[in-house]
């Protein structure tokens, strides 16, 4: 379980883009500060501790595992920019296991995500000099493009999602994920095999697979990989997992999987593929997981940069954290955005359709599904159920107001309302929400 915070003083640092914003609460009004696991602001463990936990979980699976890699074309499967990992020690443990392929092609698994992202650019090649540096066999890097591929076909899943897959990534003969692991509020968690699918899938199959968002059963914790087989239950990841098993077929495939919080690496595990998933998910739900009745009054942030590069990627420790917010509550919610909104490409379906009327965004658009619509339908119906959702962030004021949300430039005051309203307020804090799950009691 996550674990509350033991904060003496009334200041409550709490991550904000590239830095922190500081928060001056009575201690008696704070009903829990939760953060994934231990995790402090910087970490705390230090690139010794992270080192000894990726080489342990690595050396619990070699040489088997390096020799099913060995001598075969690899191709080694990472996420982009918009996700917080201390890829240093990552790498360098993995470059080991990496050495005795006959080649490795780095593939980034963007997603529907943007491409061409200064970030992403500046961090795929980061990544590529790394491993050549420790002397992995590294050929070619390729950041997925799911506008315009290549793609090669594999069929449909049995819900009848197509899937149409980077045909140069998937042009091996073994896969290796590094997978940050954590809760996701429609697709379980994050997990390998969604670095395959949607990582490397194309526009329409995203669409056809993230049309299940809006079924009930597709929500965090819950995944047909689970060990607890009572929480397999996933519309969404059910399918994922389909399109993935048909794609890489017998290929090896194996993960590294890791739980991670403010730099600071939490647990590790490695094996084929499902093993290290499924493993993950039982370390995931240990670290991240809170249970706390429902407050009035509760203080989101993502983790800071970069969880809350832009409100897209932020929203989603709001989706993780909202039961935690009592019906007509209030939530200050602290996201920098320091790239906007979101994805160009996304803002039609996203973004724009919050500026109408929410009672109609909430009940869901008529007509067949658009990609990103999930998420202004689940942003509508979260303002519905709030009396406020206060907005800390670079974004223009206007913006902010027009979508319903409130510009909050001064956290402080929001909080200093909250206490003039009700000097005896609980508080909840979260830091780091884009890897917790909360439920309530």
């Amino acid at each position: 379980m996550a674990r509350q915070g033991d904060f003496a003083a009334t200041t409550w640092p709490i991550r904000y883009g590239r830095g922190e914003v500081l928060l001056q609460i009575p201690e008696r009004n704070v009903g829990a500060f939760h953060r994934p696991g231990a995790a402090r602001a910087g970490g705390s463990g230090g690139s010794g501790r992270a080192s000894a936990l990726l080489e342990s979980a690595l050396d619990a699976v070699s040489p088997s595992l390096a020799d099913a890699l060995a001598g075969r074309t690899v191709t080694l499967l990472t996420s982009d920019a918009t996700r917080e990992e201390p890829r240093g020690p990552v790498l360098a443990a993995s470059a080991g296991i990496l050495s005795g392929a006959r080649s490795v092609r780095i593939a980034v698994a963007t997603g529907s995500h943007d491409p061409r992202a200064p970030s992403t650019l500046a961090l795929a090649e980061g990544t590529r000099r790394a491993l050549v540096g420790a002397g992995a066999p590294v050929e070619d890097l390729l950041i997925h493009d799911a506008a315009s591929g290549p793609f090669r076909e594999y069929g449909f899943t049995s819900r009848g999602t197509p899937i149409r897959l980077n045909s140069a990534a998937m042009d091996a003969e073994a896969f290796f994920v590094l997978s940050d692991m954590k809760p996701h509020y429609f697709a379980g968690y994050s997990c390998p095999p969604k670095f395959v699918f949607p990582g490397l899938a194309a526009l329409g199959s995203i669409e056809a697979n993230h049309a299940l968002t809006l079924d009930p059963a597709s929500r965090t914790g819950r995944h047909p990989w689970h060990p607890d087989r009572s929480r397999g239950d996933n519309p969404l990841a059910e399918d994922y997992c389909e399109a993935y098993e048909r794609a890489v077929g017998e290929r090896p495939s194996f993960a590294l999987t890791f739980g991670s919080s403010g730099g600071e690496i939490l647990w590790a595990e490695a094996g084929t593929l499902r093993q290290a998933a499924s493993r993950g998910m039982l370390r995931a739900d240990e670290v991240g997981g809170v249970v706390t009745p429902p407050a009035r009054f509760a203080v989101v942030s993502p983790g800071g940069w970069p969880n809350d590069i832009d409100l897209y990627i932020g929203q989603r420790a709001l989706e993780l954290t909202g039961a935690a917010f009592a019906e007509g509550g209030e939530v200050l919610f602290l996201c920098a955005c320091e790239e906007g909104i979101g994805p160009a490409h996304s803002l039609d379906a996203f973004w724009e359709p919050l500026h109408g009327d929410l009672a109609a965004i909430a009940g869901g658009a008529p007509g067949p599904y658009r990609l990103y619509a999930h998420k202004a339908i689940r942003f509508a119906r979260m303002m519905m159920r709030l009396r406020a959702l206060h907005l800390h962030s670079g974004l223009p004021a206007a913006e902010v107001a027009g979508a319903h949300l409130i510009p909050a430039p001064d956290p402080q005051a929001v909080i200093d309302r909250w206490l003039g309203e009700d000097g005896e307020a609980r508080i909840l804090l979260f830091d780091g929400a884009s890897k917790l799950s909360v439920v309530a009691p």
